[in-house]
């Protein structure tokens, strides 16, 4: 047995009578980047979810559900990633999004952070109300990549951003 970040064996998901995966074998080893792709409603991010907490499913360390953040299980305290739409407050500047997000999760690269606050082009002194869909989603990746996960699903990581930016 390998040292697997995510392994599925046969799962499946059905909604009444549509079957949303048939029998999904999947495994993804520590370093390994892994992207679907295909057209709208082929199940990409019903995929993603399965694999991320969205439905049963086991992981190579049990219950991966279990082992998430509220946000990141659909619990309805915001902000979350879910189906590529960032949620997030609007009052806060990005700046005090990312610290709080930050302090959250316990731990934060704050050199890296800074990096990918330069690298994304984002004035982290706005409010996020000011922010367009595109700057928005600026914040959620910076959020995402400042902790430095071990393991990261993305659903639609640049929806909203310009071409260059992508």
């Amino acid at each position: 047995m390998s040292d697997a970040a995510i392994r599925t064996e046969g799962l499946a998901e059905r909604f009444g009578a549509v079957t949303a995966l048939d029998h999904l074998d999947l495994e993804v080893v520590e370093g390994e980047v892994v992207g679907y792709l295909g057209p709208d409603g082929a199940g990409k991010t019903r995929r993603s979810a399965c694999c991320s907490g969205g439905a049963d499913h086991r992981g190579a360390g049990g219950d991966l559900r279990a082992e998430l953040p509220a946000p990141a299980r659909g619990d309805p305290s915001p902000p979350c990633l879910r189906g590529g739409e960032a949620s997030l407050w609007s009052s806060p500047t990005g700046a005090e999004t990312l610290a709080l997000l930050g302090r959250v999760h316990g731990q934060v690269d704050e050199a890296y952070r800074d990096v990918l606050i330069e690298r994304f082009d984002l004035d982290p002194g706005l409010k996020l109300r000011a922010h367009s869909k595109g700057k928005h989603q600026k914040v959620v990746l910076i959020a995402a990549l400042m902790v430095r996960p071990d393991l990261l699903v993305l659903d639609e990581p640049t929806s909203g951003l310009d071409p260059l930016m992508e």
